[in-house]
């Protein structure tokens, strides 16, 4: 046990290296409790509003989008694909 001890304090500064701050850690857990709550709220109103046949033609756009972004990004190296995709989310 005192080698496990002795091993872990000889060590430990590559440990705190990785470790977050309490600040970080608080934002972090306010951020993810707000998320899930949107989330929540999200899929309350979705279930309302988007039929079967609503939401299948949202996929199929969603779909386009991606694959016309994948082609450009393929011909342009220097496309942001993932700036486009955000863009994307928005159609």
């Amino acid at each position: 046990m005192e080698d496990a001890w002795h091993h872990f304090h000889t060590f430990k500064d590559a440990f705190l290296l990785r470790r977050a701050g309490k600040q970080a850690k608080t934002d972090g857990n306010t951020l993810g409790k707000e998320l899930v709550m949107q989330q929540k709220v999200d899929e309350e109103t979705n279930t309302q509003t988007l039929t079967p046949s609503k939401n299948q033609r949202e996929m199929n756009t969603w779909r386009d989008c991606i694959s016309h972004e994948i082609d450009v990004s393929k011909v342009f190296p220097q496309h942001n694909l993932f700036q486009s995709l955000a863009s994307c989310r928005s159609v």
